[in-house]
């Protein structure tokens, strides 16, 4: 992954008032971030129009993301996104900024922006935030 970085990469992030939207299914907004040696070279604010779950992937698809972050996902959107070739990182919350900063600096999310209770996916996400 870190290595893909290097090439650069865009990386998506359902937000709502400055944090990771709780759920990505229902989300309204995405931070589109382009990214080259981990380093954020380009971002834009994209107002998700699909309500269809479908249409949401097909959104994301054509946006070229390579990385969604973000909060809830049902595994239906999450399957649907992987066959797009799109990895997700699920079950994160916290500021946006802060996500985005620890995800450009380690090629992963801090153990510290994992949703309460959620242990499941990803037990490799990383560290703890410093």
């Amino acid at each position: 992954m870190w290595f893909a970085m290097l090439m650069g990469m865009k990386i998506a992030i359902p937000h709502w008032q400055e944090w990771v939207s709780p759920v990505f299914d229902v989300c309204g907004r995405l931070l589109v971030v382009e990214a080259e040696e981990g380093r954020e070279i380009g971002r834009s604010d994209v107002v998700v129009t699909g309500h269809d779950p479908l249409d949401r992937v097909a959104q994301v698809k054509a946006l070229g993301i390579d990385v969604l972050i973000c909060g809830a996902i049902s595994r239906t959107m999450e399957a649907a996104l992987a066959a797009a070739g799109i990895r997700v990182w699920a079950e994160v919350c916290g500021p946006v900024e802060a996500v985005l900063a620890g995800f450009l600096a380690r090629g992963r999310t801090a153990a510290c922006h994992r949703m309460p209770g959620c242990r499941r996916r990803h037990r490799r996400h990383g560290h703890g935030c410093h």
